[in-house]
């Protein structure tokens, strides 16, 4: 290798390239790099058009999931997010929980609660009018 080759170049600086990049990078004899546009400065943002489908700053991430094995993923990656925070010095988690709603003893207020007690998550049933009253 060159001095200025690389080892690695991942093309597509979203979700899925930067990630590959920063576990590529995590290896000292692994010289990556991400080729793809960064995300509009703030002054780039008055006159471009959209970027991306969406920002960083706007995701949402959730463990609550039908399907068990993208539950368990969504576990472990929202595990890592301090970790991530501690390496890249970004702050960007700030869990606030959410609202779910459905009617009372309706099919998908059953398969809701299934799938909450099935992976273990903890949540507050307001169904009770004095529970509700309480929040």
């Amino acid at each position: 290798m060159s001095e200025d080759g690389y080892d690695l170049c991942v093309i597509g600086a979203g979700m899925f390239g930067s990630a590959a990049a920063r576990h590529a990078s995590a290896n000292p004899r692994l010289k990556a790099c991400v080729i793809g546009p960064r995300e509009p400065t703030a002054e780039e943002r008055k006159e471009r058009e959209i970027f991306s489908s969406h920002y960083d700053e706007g995701r949402i991430v959730q463990v609550i999931e039908e399907n068990f094995s993208i539950s368990v993923l969504s576990k472990h990656t929202i595990n890592r997010f301090r970790e991530l925070e501690k390496l890249s010095g970004i702050k960007f988690y700030n869990p606030v929980g959410f609202l779910l709603a459905a009617e009372k003893g309706s099919k998908d207020a059953i398969n809701l609660l299934q799938t909450l007690l099935s992976h273990n998550i903890a949540f507050s049933d307001l169904s009770d009018g004095d529970a509700f009253k309480k929040r």
